[in-house]
């Protein structure tokens, strides 16, 4: 298992790329920090080449910037993905988390099925294909129902991944947004094939203080029953780093 710290929202402004925090995290004892993909958006050739000296990370989140609407032109995207996905390869990340609520928000004018259609296509004709061609993989994330109107569920992300069949797009499971939703845990044992990153927060974001809530802590031990031995990430606001991941270890390691 590798344990990990999401940035995102860790930092002021939110999903700003600070190298102090890299440090930070990885001074905790975390093997890997997890960024977002949209904060390298900005930087310079230069800016990544030095980053991809002293950095590499076998996932980062945050696939698309609010800005990109998934159910419109497809221009734009492919010119985001030809430009972030080869500097994401540079940095050593295997997986992407495609969360990026906004961005796969389908307007109000547009029906379910056509969306969830557009979305599947997109999927496997464009994002899929263009990750594989860089050595990476896609991960949908399903999020909470206040954040977009698709793929909310593990289960509906499940669905999803067997509906595009590309061997580039596969899961995540994030607990924060299945403890928000109410799942039921149960999914995840459904899904874990297909489940090649995790994400946990407590709620409102907050790292654990005094051991793992009910909630957290049983679907923790579903992953540990099932076997689940891949990236596990913290996706919270800063706090206590050592003892979060000494709480997280010793789970795995010892319960």
């Amino acid at each position: 298992m590798r344990y990990g710290f999401c940035t995102g929202f860790a930092t002021s402004p939110l999903f700003a790329l600070s190298p102090e925090l890299i440090r930070g995290i990885a001074d905790s004892g975390y093997d890997y920090a997890e960024l977002p993909l949209i904060s390298l958006e900005n930087l310079g050739d230069g800016d990544i080449e030095l980053l991809s000296s002293w950095f590499s990370a076998p996932v980062m989140c945050n696939l698309f910037p609010g800005r990109l609407s998934l159910f419109s032109d497809r221009k734009p995207i492919v010119e985001y993905l030809s430009k972030m996905l080869p500097r994401a390869s540079r940095l050593g990340v295997r997986y992407i988390v495609f969360g990026s609520g906004k961005a796969r928000t389908y307007p109000d004018t547009m029906s379910f099925f056509d969306a969830y259609s557009i979305l599947c296509n997109l999927i496997s004709e464009i994002i899929a294909p263009m990750a594989d061609a860089n050595g990476s993989e896609i991960l949908i994330e399903p999020l909470s129902y206040g954040e977009c109107n698709i793929i909310n569920t593990v289960k509906e992300g499940y669905d999803l991944v067997r509906d595009v069949a590309h061997p580039s797009f596969s899961l995540m499971a994030d607990v924060f947004h299945m403890m928000n939703n109410g799942e039921d845990l149960g999914v995840l044992e459904k899904a874990l094939p297909y489940i090649k990153h995790i994400h946990i927060a407590e709620k409102g974001r907050a790292l654990p203080s005094d051991g793992f809530s009910e909630y957290v802590s049983s679907a923790l031990s579903i992953l540990k029953d099932e076997g689940y031995d891949v990236n596990i990430s913290y996706e919270t606001v800063d706090g206590n780093r050592k003892d979060a991941l000494m709480a997280l270890r010793s789970f795995f390691c010892y319960r």
